[in-house]
């Protein structure tokens, strides 16, 4: 077969480093690009899907259905030549009768590659990280329809991928230390660049590591202490000391939470080096903080076809932690049955004239959980639009404000009855001509000082006896 190593070495060198740049290879499922693969295959209707992203001797998958393998080499990778600036996408109808691809491990043994279509995922600056891909083990096409899903699909991946790194630069830039492990055997599946620069370590290298290899005190039973107290609902934070490579050590303060769903827990801590800087324990607190306060529900829904209506496909922890709806049960629901045929209020009669017409939108709804109780959320609703411009997904952001619309109503009320006192003291001012008005006051003196007689005006003289 033909060399898939289509760029030059100095535009092979950038690209490797722009790939490294977003922290991705080597790491653990995450739910979101699970349900990229799931979508793809669902559009494609093939039994394989993929995304694949190509690294210098390899090509590892971030997510698979299809496949149990999670990379193989990169001389075998159809995904290689999508990373040719003239392909735009690579569609093989029949690899065993394709010379690049007759001889192929993929397609002449297992898992007997016929069909395969890839979609590149470009960076902002034209680098090409790999591909989502879909393949099936008989020959086919796909239809202009499924291309033109696919492509808007592979930009939504990339998107992701950019949000992805731009979160983890945050903490980079706020000097702090991000890693994650498993909830049940305490292994570590990723680690932020600046964690593993801290501790001596590529960041590939401490993926599978016990967390207490790298940080002194984190026993078994300390650890699983800690997460139960996470699965409760509560942030989990500790001073420990962090262990280099070297032998050497450092004070850290670690802040924990736990995510994820059906079993597949994660826990996420964020590490500050206290030896430093002072300044650092606050600002994890004010990070902290603000993470929690912009920590939305998100569901992204899929248009139905048929009958237009809109079909949950995925959502994230938050939602599932503020509403009660676990993923099992909430995903394939319509829109509609998260209201439990409740009667649109005027927010949400506005959003649903702004997805009528594929337009953005944002408005303070009554949202339901489910158990049938309502609250107040701010909703955004944001189209995704295939290449000729038609919507087929639509994504939910949204934020329990319940307690802000409370506390403005009570400030509301508050306000009217200072208004309503307002009014009366001048109705009562208005009322009474000087002397009555004297003689008001005077009475309530002798009521309070319980004497009589104490307080007399005199309006021949215009003064008062004591």
């Amino acid at each position: 077969m033909s060399s898939p190593y289509p760029l030059s070495a100095d535009r092979e060198r950038e690209r490797l480093k722009v790939l490294e740049s977003y922290q991705v290879l080597d790491t653990g499922d995450e739910a979101i690009f699970d349900a990229f693969v799931n979508l793809a295959a669902e559009l494609a209707d093939t039994p394989i899907a993929l995304v694949s992203l190509v690294d210098e001797n390899r090509q590892w998958f971030k997510a698979q259905r299809g496949l149990t393998v999670r990379e193989t080499p990169r001389d075998q990778a159809f995904c290689a030549y999508a990373l040719d600036d003239r392909v735009t996408t690579l569609e093989i109808e029949d690899a065993s009768t394709d010379n690049r691809f007759s001889a192929n491990p993929l397609v002449t043994g297992d898992p007997g590659i016929r069909f395969y279509a890839g979609f590149p995922l470009i960076a902002p600056g034209g680098a090409r990280l790999g591909t989502i891909c879909v393949i099936d083990r008989k020959p086919r096409t796909l239809t202009d329809g499924q291309r033109d899903a696919l492509t808007a699909l592979s930009h939504a991946v990339m998107a992701v991928l950019d949000a992805r790194r731009e979160f983890y630069n945050l903490f980079e830039s706020a000097q702090l230390d991000m890693l994650t492990f498993d909830a049940t055997n305490l292994k570590i599946n990723f680690a932020s660049a600046g964690a593993a620069k801290h501790l001596g370590y590529d960041h590939r290298e401490l993926i599978g590591k016990h967390i207490a290899e790298l940080y002194d005190s984190l026993s078994e039973s300390r650890m699983m202490a800690a997460v139960e107290t996470m699965r409760s609902g509560q942030a989990w934070v500790a001073e420990t000391q962090a262990r280099r490579r070297d032998g050497t050590s450092f004070p850290v303060e670690l802040r924990a939470d736990i995510s994820g769903v059906d079993g597949e827990q994660k826990v996420l801590a964020i590490a500050a080096d206290i030896s430093q800087q002072v300044g650092y324990r606050r600002r994890l607190d004010l990070l902290s903080r603000a993470m929690n306060e912009t920590a939305e529900m998100l569901r992204i829904f899929e248009v139905d076809e048929k009958s237009g209506q809109l079909r949950l496909i995925y959502m994230n922890d938050a939602f599932e932690r503020v509403t009660g709806w676990r993923p099992a049960d909430a995903v394939g629901r319509t829109l509609d049955d998260f209201r439990f045929a409740m009667p649109d209020d005027d927010g949400m009669r506005r959003l649903r004239e702004a997805i009528a017409a594929g337009l953005s939108a944002r408005e303070q709804v009554v949202a339901y959980r489910r158990d049938g109780s309502g609250f107040w959320a701010l909703r955004s609703c944001t189209p995704i639009r295939d290449v000729r411009g038609g919507v087929t997904h639509w994504v939910f952001v949204e934020r329990d404000i319940s307690e802000e619309v409370e506390e403005t109503a009570r400030l509301e009320e508050q306000n009217e009855r200072l208004a309503a006192l307002a009014r009366s003291s001048r109705e009562i001012v208005a009322a009474l001509d000087g002397r009555r008005l004297v003689e008001f006051v005077g009475s309530g003196a002798e009521a309070v000082l319980g004497a009589t007689g104490a307080f007399s005006p005199n309006w021949a003289t215009g003064t008062s006896s004591r």
